[in-house]
């Protein structure tokens, strides 16, 4: 995986110079920690290898050495999970299943990942009924993943002591999103000894570069010695954490100067880690901190702003036009309505084409959908331009085709001249489908780039608000929001940002809570148990004006939703959920604790500035055609 994935980390210009004890030192310290972590797995299998054939088993002292080995993981768990980022998961994965579709492989189907290791074992040896053969294969699991980061390959890619610029990026991506949720550490009473053993690591680095007089100064070394001095501060008690000022007053400071360091020193990579990350983006709320979605299409190649601006106006045109459907009565607005959040907040989900029934899914908002890696709600299409074409060629939704919509546009004298000049720069010298759809999702690119209340109280552009900061703790913390809907975009895709999560809620069929719902979801496009009713995770961003919730639209306020949570999801009301992926444990969440967490995803709602009045229409040679209502009929 390591020769398909990784590119060694290059030095464009001024190579840098590094003593001989530098190097040194920092070699090793790091594969230390490997030796150390690879003897105590080995000793561990060896210790209790007699557990296949025993009866009785003292629990506690099993996951007692599980937690030792856990944090010897955390000294070096930056460098295990930025170099093989596949491997780690063997060694401390959180899923027994994992369905995967990354970024750069788009074009191919899911493909099965099976976890093992320390996160499984753990979770395995509390259950009433231990499989000590399961239990032992994931020790050897991780034992066999852990080899590769001792072979010569990996070797000398820790040897090059810049590597570490990226490496500590992205260890401050995941410090902000998913070390301080639990996201992968099953006993919350260890989130913060084992973050505390990270952070501590990381500034012994950041020490040696200081000493070395090369990219970390006394300066980042202070605010990282800050950081740790306040998690001291809450004494292991995780519950107590403050999130929000650990973000806020740190890590985000801390990720802007990491990043001009990264530029100065001109390091580049095309590791499997970097392959979405931005090195210009010097804020963790910045909406171009990665690339998910290419929304310029066969416009790529334009970039000056009057010839932008030109393909903005045709695409919004084009948005509220009915030529795009069969009847000439609907058009992208009819469902996705700009006023509305680019959703359809009047009804469970929207009507069909033929006016009587309904579709079977809520409309998903179109503000940030250049953040996720895949489209639609069971992450069919991996672009913006698939999914045109499907809703395009649905009976159910605009009942059309590709080359009916090319034909009836260019009767419109207006598009035509318009296409006529904009198909000069584009990629594609031939007017066909594909300069109508890119000129859709470029109109949508100006609202992917909203700031928040949220935003500019992290970014200390604002003052905090205290219901709002205790509200995101508890969406971090207790409530466990955070362990899906990963900070900063509050959805399904958490650093590096290559893939999206999928989750089982049991959401179900209506609010009498009798039956799950009927939607198979991603098991539509690929059958596998773990598939069946799973859906991707949207962001909470704009959640406040984008009702109904569910991807069925069951849910009409945020407490309905919040409450199907603090309940456990579907299992928790009692529905046969064979494969739910939400803990079904009650959350246990006091009402008072409920508004500030409703308060804090209020304050994620952007300002996106849409235009109140619809566009007028250019008139056609089809004279049938000129009748045509801008924002279709229904």
């Amino acid at each position: 995986m390591f020769k398909l994935y990784f590119c060694s980390v290059v030095i464009l210009v001024g190579a840098l110079a590094y003593t001989k004890t530098f190097e040194e030192n920092y070699i090793r310290k790091i594969n230390n920690s490997i030796n150390v972590l690879n003897k105590e797995l080995q000793s561990f299998q060896k210790e209790y290898s007699y557990l296949k054939n025993s009866t009785t088993i003292n629990k506690e002292d099993i996951v007692d050495k599980i937690h030792e080995i856990r944090l010897i993981l955390k000294k070096v768990d930056p460098w295990l999970r930025y170099f093989e980022p596949i491997e780690y998961k063997k060694i401390n994965g959180p899923l027994l299943v994992e369905w995967e579709v990354e970024a750069f492989e788009k074009f191919e189907k899911p493909y099965k990942r099976e976890g093992s290791g320390l996160y499984l074992m753990e979770e395995l040896v509390q259950e009433e009924k231990v499989n000590f053969n399961a239990f032992l294969n994931f020790c050897s699991e991780a034992q066999n993943s852990l080899k590769l980061y001792l072979a010569d390959s990996l070797q000398s890619e820790l040897r090059k002591p810049n590597n570490f610029l990226l490496v500590h990026r992205l260890f401050l991506l995941n410090l902000s999103s998913i070390y301080t949720t639990g996201f992968e550490c099953p006993d919350q009473r260890r989130i913060l000894p084992e973050l505390i053993t990270m952070i501590e690591e990381q500034l012994d680095i950041l020490l040696l570069f200081a000493k070395e007089g090369v990219h970390y100064n006394e300066e980042y070394c202070s605010l990282f010695k800050d950081a740790l001095r306040f998690l001291y501060s809450f004494k292991g008690d995780w519950e107590k954490l403050d999130h929000f000022t650990l973000i806020r007053q740190y890590i985000e400071p801390l990720y802007s100067m990491n990043q001009i360091i990264i530029r100065k020193s001109k390091v580049e990579s095309i590791a499997y880690n970097e392959y979405a990350l931005n090195n210009e983006a010097n804020s963790l709320l910045d909406k171009t901190l990665y690339s998910a979605q290419e929304m310029k299409g066969v416009f790529q190649p334009i970039t000056d702003s009057a010839t932008t601006l030109k393909i903005q106006n045709l695409g919004r045109k084009l948005f509220y036009d009915p030529l795009l459907s069969g009847n000439i009565k609907r058009s992208c607005a009819s469902c996705h309505k700009p006023e509305q959040y680019f959703t359809d907040t009047t009804e469970e989900t929207s009507l069909q084409y033929d006016q009587k029934s309904y579709l079977p899914r809520n409309t998903p908002s179109l503000i940030n959908v250049a953040q996720n890696q895949l489209m639609r709600m069971d992450g069919k299409h991996f672009n913006f331009f698939n999914q045109t074409k499907e809703v395009l060629n649905n009976p159910i939704e605009l009942n059309d085709n590709e080359s009916s919509v090319v034909k009836k546009i260019l009767t419109c004298n207006q598009y035509k001249k318009e296409l006529k000049y904009l198909v000069k720069s584009s990629t594609e010298k031939k007017i066909n489908f594909a300069h109508i759809s890119s000129a859709l999702s470029f109109y949508l690119i100006q609202f992917q780039t909203g700031q928040s209340a949220f935003d500019s109280m992290m970014m200390q552009k604002k003052t905090s608000n205290d219901d709002i900061t205790q509200g995101f703790n508890l969406f971090m913390g207790k409530a466990k929001c955070g362990t899906c809907h990963f900070f900063p975009g509050f959805g399904g895709v958490k650093p590096p940002f290559l893939s999206n999560e999928f989750e089982v809620l049991g959401v179900p069929e209506d609010t009498t809570f009798r039956s799950i719902s009927r939607d198979s979801g991603r098991y539509n496009h690929f059958q596998s148990p773990e598939a069946l009713f799973a859906f991707r995770t949207p962001t909470v961003r704009n959640i406040q004006y984008t009702k109904p919730y569910m991807h069925n639209g069951i849910f009409f306020s945020l407490n309905e939703v919040m409450d199907f949570y603090n309940q456990g999801g579907g299992k928790g009301r009692k529905l046969d959920v064979i494969n739910q992926t939400l803990d079904e444990d009650k959350l246990n969440l006091s009402s008072s604790e409920i508004e500030k967490i409703i308060s804090f995803m209020n304050s994620l709602s952007e300002n996106i500035g849409y235009p109140k009045s619809k566009p007028a229409l250019p008139s056609s040679k089809n004279r049938k055609f000129n009748a045509r209502i801008s924002g279709g009929e229904y």
